[in-house]
């Protein structure tokens, strides 16, 4: 968040906003949105709506606005109506406990293993079903063996292998090669991966650190000091003034 006041519950981004709650992806000057997804660029009064942005004001449970205002189910009214209807529609909502919040999770058109919160708040299928979230089963028509054997030496991979379908060592999920990627590949004297992207991700992430902080003593001063490295990892773990002090 940059810039931002008296704004509580945002994911990204801020920027000279002010009064908001309960939103993700607003900023550039917006204000007093809640319950919102991408109001930006001067927005003001944006309850409940979506990709609204450039100067909408006064808007609720709309989307895909732009420069408009006094609208609510993306339908004109006049500033009179306007401000007749939204109280009690607010009324109403405050009522069955949506006023306020951010979209339900089951408007989501996604499974929750194929978004981020898998990676950071990992969920087994049936946890995740039982929150009333979907979860993207295995598409059989993702999965059918290669006939290609990719060549180990990276100087007998031809171009047309971006013809090819390749099948995930891991998984076996179908993956293929784009054309820009093979010339990236070839820049940077890569290999040609044999595993789909979703396995070379929770590759990566096998490397980084779980999101939980441990309590432990700097190497160095012997300062009480919070960090992701668990206590029984063997790495030297220096607070702040000590890590700078080394590497300078």
């Amino acid at each position: 968040m940059m810039d931002a006041s008296d704004c509580y519950d945002i994911d990204i981004w801020g920027d000279n906003m002010q009064r908001c709650y309960d939103s993700a992806c607003c900023g550039a000057g917006s204000e007093n949105v809640i319950g919102s997804f991408y109001a930006v660029l001067g927005v003001s009064n944006v309850f409940h709506s979506a990709y609204c942005y450039k100067n909408c004001h006064n808007i609720f449970g709309s989307t895909g606005l732009i420069q408009k205002q006094y609208c609510i189910l993306n339908k004109q009214y006049a500033k009179e109506e306007y401000e007749a209807l939204l109280p009690k529609i607010i009324e109403h909502l405050k009522k069955t406990g949506e006023w306020g919040e951010f979209f339900p999770i089951q408007m989501s058109q996604f499974g929750y293993n194929e978004t981020v919160a898998q990676d950071y708040f990992p969920l087994t299928e049936e946890e995740a079903k039982a929150k009333g979230y979907k979860w993207k089963s295995k598409d059989l028509r993702e999965f059918k063996p290669s006939q290609y054997a990719i060549p180990d030496n990276l100087d007998d991979v031809p171009d047309t292998i971006i013809n090819e379908l390749l099948a995930c060592s891991d998984c076996a999920k179908n993956y293929k090669i784009g054309e820009k990627e093979l010339r990236f590949y070839r820049q940077k004297s890569i290999a040609i991966p044999r595993k789909c992207f979703n396995c070379r991700h929770s590759d990566r992430k096998k490397l980084r650190n779980p999101r939980r902080l441990y309590p432990r003593e700097c190497s160095q001063c012997k300062a009480e000091i919070l960090t992701t490295y668990s206590q029984s990892r063997p790495e030297k773990i220096y607070c702040e003034n000590c890590y700078l002090k080394e590497i300078n």
